[in-house]
């Protein structure tokens, strides 16, 4: 009877181990450790940003539907991460604001099934995502989809634009973003 048991416990914490897990989530941060970008992936991919533990950016979905309707970013499982970190200097062939830019972040690269991965990227000053492809075919991009849950009514500069065409000489008015 001892034996029964064993092996129905062993089997039990078998099944457990190779069930899937409902969600996953993946983190990089930025070099100066302050801000951390947090992606979510449980079917679907979510990301969210906070800056010194503080949430600035609540989970919101990301997606990207291509051309003959595939969807990256709906019902993922991830294959591989992979990490790096990049300390290098730009030297801008015309000099701007600075004649030497940092180029200063961590990067952490979620390869998912079907042949495309998430590429995000933690700076000491914001955060960013790109999906990128490894499809051996012309892809046409239908659309990408991003939601964005803040986790407060900040305040912004809004460009008070009153066309596409622009030449960034228009008011900026202080808002929140309710408004």
């Amino acid at each position: 009877m001892e034996k029964l048991v064993g092996v129905a416990l062993v089997c039990a914490v078998c099944m457990v181990s190779s069930t899937p897990a409902f969600s996953k989530d993946y983190e990089v941060v930025s070099p100066d450790k302050a801000l951390g970008l947090k992606v979510t992936v449980d079917g679907n991919i979510a990301f969210s940003v906070s800056h010194e533990s503080k949430a600035l950016i609540e989970p919101s979905t990301i997606s990207m539907t291509l051309g003959d309707g595939m969807v990256l970013g709906d019902d993922q499982q991830v294959l591989r991460v992979s990490r790096r970190h990049v300390d290098e200097k730009i030297y801008p062939a015309v000099p701007a604001k600075n004649r030497v830019i940092p180029d200063q972040f961590n990067e952490m690269t979620l390869e998912f099934q079907g042949g495309f991965s998430l590429v995000c990227r933690a700076y000491n000053d914001g955060v960013a995502y790109r999906f990128v492809t490894g499809i051996d075919k012309e892809i046409k991009v239908a659309t990408e989809q991003v939601s964005l849950n803040f986790a407060g009514d900040y305040s912004i500069y809004f460009p008070q634009e009153e066309s596409f065409q622009t030449h960034s000489e228009r008011e900026y008015k202080y808002l929140k973003l309710h408004e």
